[in-house]
C-alpha cells in the first residue's frame, strides 16, 4: 500500500466515523506509529533470518564433524 493511497485511505475512515477534524498531529502520531511497526517488523525479520542461517551452518559443520571419513 503506496502513502497516497494509505492517507486516502484514512482520510475516508475518518470522514465516516467523525464528523469533527482530528486532533492537530494525530495524522503525523498514526503515521509514525505506523512506520515504526513496519521497521520493527523488518528488524524482526532479519533477526530471525539470521539465527536461521546461523543454525543451519552449525548443524552443516556439526555433522561434517561426527560423520565419518570414507
Amino acid at each position: 500500500m503506496s502513502d497516497l493511497e494509505f492517507d486516502a485511505l484514512l482520510d475516508g475512515i475518518l470522514r465516516e466515523e467523525v464528523q469533527v477534524e482530528p486532533l492537530h498531529g494525530l495524522e503525523s502520531r498514526i503515521l509514525a506509529r505506523v512506520q515504526a511497526r513496519r521497521r520493527w517488523t523488518w528488524s524482526v525479520s532479519a533477526w530471525g533470518s539470521a539465527v536461521a542461517v546461523l543454525g543451519l551452518l552449525a548443524v552443516a559443520v556439526w555433522v561434517q564433524e561426527v560423520r565419518p571419513a570414507h
